[in-house]
Formats: structure tokens, sequence, C-alpha cells
């Protein structure tokens, strides 16, 4: 446009300068050819030479213009196709976001062939076909999105494909095509992160146990979620343990073993240890269940430990209680270690001791669990009516 301008401009000086020739001085011509004879100004000839010069540079820019018409015309409508796409896909995801999936699939997949990143529109019309509850087009799109070889998309889809079937609980599935991306990025930190729930839903602990490593690693988590996820995952692993053992009728040293391979300070919380001496009462290990809770009981003092330290059905129980009587030097007043004295004073049929211990128990605190054993007792020694208020306040919660 601007060399337009300048040469009209050139030709309107040039035009004004012969102009002011031909006032100057006009000048003679004279051109003869055969029987004719044309007379004329000088200047005449030379304005109308420079002016068909002018139109014939004009003409050939029209043609040339002429020609590049169609590419142009294509190019423009190209370019608003393009823009018609993006603001359809633009209107596809508002319509997604706000939970509108008919029309948000409807848009989507109009523009997906006109837009730049079809992968975009097939990934998301496939969440919205997800939601219409039509795993048919939801695969389809999931294809699509695949044919586009826009970059890498295996993983973007492979991605996409592991939520939906997360969240239509379809385990087993999502557990193939996360298994399936790791192959294909094996630190990518999302598909672990998927790889945690599914695991859960299925069981797999033991491939819980072989992430916790890379999942502490790669911080996927703060450090009080990471702790419960890690003893949840450890706490599963051991009544699963027993299950296996129980159902194969293999032998106890599998237990023991996930027992060792259970770092430190994730034994710590009691829960855990509770755990474990369950299943080895469970397997019918009293005698490594004894040694486990007289060591824990010695290095760190818990109630539900000792809950348990009394109910241990083992034939000799007069070193138990000696044990315990020397626990209770060092604590005196606790509620839980007088009623595992009271019951293990039962088991050895001393009916004074475990009176005194029972009643003692109660007068610490009073539980339901104490209420029941010294109802046992009284109902023994024919003291009914004291046996039937004690069992109204066990059945009472105490």
């Amino acid at each position: 446009m601007r060399i337009y301008f300048v040469g009209i401009l050139l030709l309107t000086v040039f035009l004004a300068w012969v102009g002011e020739l031909f006032i100057q001085d006009p000048g003679y011509v004279m051109i003869s050819y055969g029987h004719y004879v044309i007379e004329t100004s000088l200047w005449l000839p030379v304005v109308g030479f420079v002016l068909a010069l002018v139109a014939i540079l004009l003409l050939w820019e029209a043609g040339r213009r002429m020609i590049r018409t169609p590419t142009s015309m294509r190019r423009w409508l190209a370019q608003r196709g393009i823009k018609s796409a993006r603001r359809k896909t633009i209107l596809g995801l508002i319509e997604l976001a706000e939970g509108r999936w008919e029309k948000a699939e409807r848009l989507l997949i109009k523009s997906a062939l006109h837009t730049d990143y079809p992968l975009v529109n097939y990934l998301n019309a496939a969440r919205a076909a997800d939601e219409l509850g039509d795993s048919e087009r939801r695969d389809r799109y999931l294809k699509e999105a695949l044919a586009t070889k826009i970059g890498h998309p295996e993983l973007a889809v492979g991605l996409t494909q592991a939520q939906l079937q997360l969240s239509q609980r379809q385990w087993e599935q999502c557990h193939a095509t996360l298994q399936r991306l790791k192959k294909i990025a094996p630190d990518n930190e999302y598909i672990l992160k998927l790889l945690v729930p599914v695991h859960q839903k299925l069981g797999n602990w033991q491939a819980l146990v072989e992430l916790l490593p890379q999942i502490d690693k790669a911080n996927l988590f703060n450090l009080e979620h990471y702790e419960k996820l890690q003893q949840s995952i450890y706490r599963q692993w051991l009544k699963a343990t027993v299950q296996a053992i129980k159902h194969r009728s293999s032998s106890i040293d599998e237990l023991f073993t996930v027992w060792e391979k259970i770092p430190k300070n994730a034994k710590r919380p009691s829960e855990i240890q509770q755990i474990y001496v369950d299943a080895l009462l469970e397997l019918g290990a009293v005698e490594e269940a004894n040694s486990f809770l007289q060591q824990s009981l010695c290095t760190h003092w818990d109630e539900a430990l000792i809950q348990r330290y009394g109910l241990l059905a083992i034939q000799d129980i007069q070193p138990l209680i000696k044990i315990a009587e020397q626990w209770l030097k060092e604590y005196p007043g606790d509620a839980a270690l007088l009623l595992a004295l009271g019951r293990l004073s039962l088991r050895s049929h001393d009916i004074e001791k475990a009176s005194a211990y029972l009643e003692a128990s109660l007068a610490v605190r009073h539980t339901s669990e104490a209420c029941y054993e010294l109802a046992c007792l009284f109902a023994q020694q024919g003291k009914y009516q004291q046996a039937v208020t004690l069992f109204e306040e066990a059945a009472l919660g105490a």
C-alpha cells in the first residue's frame, strides 16, 4: 500500500513538472506516415508514454492478483475455519467445565478436524462421552486422539484413559493401562499416583510395598499423608499374608519374612504391632506372640499390647504372671496391667489374686472388660446379685 502511495505522489510531481515546462515552451513534434501527418507539442507524447507505461504496470499487477486470488481465498477461508474451530473448542471446554456433556461433546468433535491441536478436542470429547455413560464413543475418541500423531500422544491418551477407567471403577482395566504406561514413562509421577488407589482396590499390597520407595522419593504426598499410607499398606500386607498362609497352608516363616521387611520406623506405632501379634495368635504361634509382647512392652509400654498379653493361652501361666508383677512395680496404677493380671490369675485358678486385681483395675478405670471378668468370677463364687449388676454394666459399656 505504501509503494502505491509513493508511485502516485511521484506521478503527480512529474505531471506538475511537465505542466510547468509546457507553459514555458510547448515544443513542436511532427509525425509523418504515408498520407498522414500529425503535429503536436513535444510534451504530449511524453506524458502519453508515461501514462501508458503506468497503465501497463497497473494491468500487470491486476492480472497477477487475479491469478493469485484462488490461493489467497483458500488461505483466507482456511484461517477463518481455524478461528471458528478455536472458538468452538473454547466453547466446548466451557460446556465441559459446566457439566453440559452433550453440548460439550458436539462442539469439540465438530471442531476437531479444523483446530490446531485435535488431540485436546478428542481427549475432552472422550471425557464428555464417559460422563454420558457411552464407553464405546469414549474409546473411539481415544483412538482418534492416538491417531493424531502430534507430538507423543501415547502418554496423554493413556493417562486420560486410566483416569476415566478409574472413575468408572474399572480396576483391572485401569491397572493394565497404568502398567503399560509405566513402561513408556517409568518416572512419571502421575502414573505412580494413580497406581496407589488401583493397587489398594485390587489388594496388591506387595506391589504397593515395592512402590513405597518411589513414592517417597517423588514426594507425591506430604509427610503426614505418606506415613498414614505407609502404615495402611504394611497393615494390609500383614493381614493379606496371614490369609495367604491359611489359604495355602504354608509356613508361618512367610509372616516372619514380611515382618522383617517392614522398616523399623514403621514398626513403632502400636496399631501395626497389635496386628502382628493378632496375626501370630491367629496362626497359632502363641510362644512367638509372647516373646514379641514381652520384648515390645519392655521398650515401649502400650495398653493394647498388655491387654493381649493377659489373653495369651499358654499352659504354664506362672512365668507370665511373674513378669507382669514386675511391670506392676513400674506401673502400679495401670488399669490395663491390673486387668491382665486378673485374667492371668483366673487362668492359674488363683481366685483371691484374680478378684483383687480385677477390683483394683475397676477402681482405677471402670471398663466393660474388667466388669465382665469380675462378673464371671462372682458368678463362679455364687455371688449372683453382684454378678448380674456387673454383667449389666459390661453390657452398657461400663
